[in-house]
């Protein structure tokens, strides 16, 4: 039997990177021109993919469905399969700017809201400023204002 060598496409999230993610899909070609498919996949529960008995050389990965709320990563990826070996690569997702990330609000939200909050607390400042209140007159021509 002649040697082969495996595969193994790991995706993960690009913010947090020890968050693996299901459902993206791949192909994997023998060749640059990405004509000569040997494997479509999509990623498992584990975020892998895994092609096993590959003959040893250089193999082309390309994303062909993103994970839902992710965006496509476009990158054409060179990965060197060697005999006897496993090889494995870690693929990156970014959010789509479209999706909220799930772990809270972002930083432009917040600099929005704070930003609000500074303004009306000027804008009441400046209101309670303005309303000094005439004191009692010692003359008839003369106001004092506390």
């Amino acid at each position: 039997l002649p040697e082969t060598g495996d595969l193994t496409l790991l995706k993960v999230d690009g913010y947090d990177q020890s968050k693996v993610l299901q459902g993206a899909e791949f192909s994997i070609y023998s060749d640059e021109a990405l004509t000569q498919l040997v494997l479509h996949g999509t990623t498992d529960v584990n975020g892998k993919i895994e092609a096993n008995g590959l003959v040893p050389g250089t193999y082309w990965v390309q994303e062909t469905k993103p994970p839902e709320g992710y965006k496509l990563n476009t990158v054409k990826i060179p990965v060197t399969v060697v005999a006897n070996t496993r090889t494995e690569i870690k693929i990156v997702n970014e959010i789509d700017d479209e999706h909220e990330y799930q772990t809270g609000t972002d930083n432009y939200t917040m600099l929005a809201i704070g930003g609000g909050l500074l303004l009306g607390a000027g804008i009441l400042l400046l209101s309670t400023l303005g309303r000094r209140k005439p004191a009692k007159c010692w003359r008839d021509d003369v106001i004092n204002y506390r």
